[in-house]
């Protein structure tokens, strides 16, 4: 008798207390912090990375907060007109863009804090960000437009601090830049800082002064790719993708091997018979389905590739996508974040996006070397987001009098090795 109510007085405490476990399990708040964002960078034949790639193809509204406004050059003065003193130059020391990575927290609603969450680029400058942070950009000079001298082991910097959830009928700033309300249509958490800024995200960008994991080498058999540095060897999920000027595309699934230590992948050329109307919608599918494996939710996927679209999926070019390994994004982009609870689940998922030199954008170079150029305007158009770099880099390896006079009619300007 004594030894059956033992028996039952064992099992009701063992019993209680998984359901005490259970029920704090359930109810300690689930926060999850979740990012993503883009490094972009311009790589010739050799792998050889290009600089002066400080330009703005998909440029953010007014209210974003900028520490330098002569940084970037600008869509609309990204045609030939003209920048003078340097202020909007090609600059030497831009190597590589970090674009628009968002943060999101995703919290229950009984979850009440007050949090703070700092990010540092390691080899550049954070300069653009909402809603308003504390930024440190050792070596740059914003009282003079744009200039100082970013050096490879420049750590920029940006914290928020006293960061609040927001009721869910607060509103961002009004806009209609595509750009932005693409990653607002995410089910995340409101946010707001103690100077009244709310939005859904938390938002960054950046310019550079280092280079990708991955080198893109092209040869008569197409791409070879190969690791730069011990973080390449670690990428797993690689596109290339060729897009022209009517809209077809041609692209394919990079796969990764690890049998030779010189090089990760290749990829042959594209065929004629590869282009199709249809298979930008198939890369944009692929990229999707890699970016949920990866962690992040299905909208905030759709999110990224929705604010990308113009530049990842429209904008003609030759590009390698592929996404940077965790370990690379740690060591590049470290994040801190203070007063969340230790459990909180913390997902980061970036997109290496190398720029490749076409065969298409060299005879263009070529025919402006040999001084064959009719319309300007339409052979500047043709050389893509980065024509300044392209340009500059053709003069300096293969100056002809065709370049010089070209650049002097377009007006463009490069800033110097090292600035004032």
């Amino acid at each position: 008798m004594k030894k059956t109510f033992r028996r039952a007085f064992l099992l009701f405490w063992a019993t209680g207390s998984v359901c005490l476990m259970r029920a704090a399990a359930a109810s300690a708040p689930e926060v999850a912090v979740h990012e993503w964002g883009t490094f972009t960078s311009l790589q010739d034949e050799e792998g050889r990375t290009l600089s002066g790639i400080n330009t703005d193809d998909e440029p953010v509204p007014a209210f974003v907060h900028d520490v330098s406004r002569g940084l970037l050059i600008h869509p609309s003065i990204n045609a030939p007109i003209g920048a003078s003193k340097g202020v909007n130059a090609s600059r030497q020391d831009v190597t590589m863009r970090l674009e628009t990575p968002v943060l999101y927290v995703h919290a229950p609603e009984d979850f009440q804090a007050s949090f703070g969450v700092k990010v540092e680029f390691r080899g550049g400058w954070l300069t653009q960000f909402y809603p308003e942070a504390r930024s440190e950009c050792p070596g740059l000079k914003p009282e003079q437009e744009g200039f100082g001298k970013l050096l490879p082991e420049a750590v920029g910097s940006l914290e928020w601090t006293g960061v609040t959830l927001a009721p869910e009928n607060a509103r961002g700033p009004k806009t209609s830049d595509r750009v932005w309300l693409a990653p607002r249509e995410v089910t995340a958490r409101m946010l707001s800082t103690p100077k009244g800024e709310s939005e859904r995200f938390l938002f960054y960008r950046g310019v550079g002064n280092l280079d990708a994991p991955l080198q893109a080498i092209r040869n008569t058999a197409g791409v070879e790719i190969r690791p730069h540095g011990p973080m390449g060897r670690k990428v797993r999920k690689l596109w290339l993708v060729e897009i022209l000027p009517n809209g077809t595309a041609a692209f394919r699934p990079v796969p990764t091997s690890g049998a030779n230590a010189e090089r990760l992948a290749a990829a042959p050329d594209f065929r004629r018979e590869e282009f199709t109307a249809y298979a930008v919608e198939q890369l944009r599918a692929a990229m999707k389905t890699a970016l949920v494996e990866e962690g992040l939710f299905d909208d905030e996927a759709e999110a990224m590739l929705n604010t990308w679209q113009i530049s990842y999926f429209k904008s003609a070019g030759l590009r390698l996508f592929f996404i940077t390994p965790p370990e690379w994004n740690e060591a590049i982009l470290p994040l801190t974040l203070s007063g969340f609870p230790e459990e909180t689940k913390i997902t980061r998922v970036m997109v290496g996006r190398i720029e490749l030199i076409s065969p298409r954008q060299r005879a263009v170079l070529q025919k402006i070397s040999d001084g064959g150029s009719e319309s300007f305007e339409q052979e500047y158009a043709a050389l893509g987001r980065f024509a300044r770099p392209l340009l500059f880099d053709e003069m300096e390896r293969r100056p002809s009098e065709g370049l010089k006079r070209f650049i002097e009619r377009v007006q463009i300007v490069r800033s110097p090795a090292t600035h004032p």
